[in-house]
């Protein structure tokens, strides 16, 4: 079934991508709660995840895993990229700063 859909998201069909969101948002989404552990971000996460599964679904090959794998795979990836340009923008403490210089 998600094969299905992958391929027909393949052939840019919009319904197909929502089947696949609909169902697999609430697990992404959860995943994503985990990883980033705020609502707002794990919602952007999920945003992410399917607008990149729109754009690269012909990459998606079965020899990677099943189709919702790959799906929280690429929600992994758009949280630990977010947790990662958040510690980015927190500036070190001032006491560090001193080392750092």
């Amino acid at each position: 079934m998600d094969l299905r859909l992958v391929e027909r998201v393949q052939g840019r069909d919009e319904a197909a991508l929502g089947e696949l969101y609909d169902r697999w948002s609430d697990r992404v989404y959860a995943v994503a709660l985990h990883l980033v552990g705020d609502r707002h971000h794990a919602e952007e996460v999920v945003e992410k995840a399917f607008s990149q599964v729109w754009t690269q679904a012909d990459r998606y090959h079965t020899g990677w895993g099943s189709v919702e794998a790959w799906i929280i795979l690429i929600a992994r990836s758009h949280a630990r990229a977010g947790l990662a340009r958040r510690a980015e923008a927190v500036p070190a403490p001032h006491v560090l700063q001193r080392w750092q210089s």
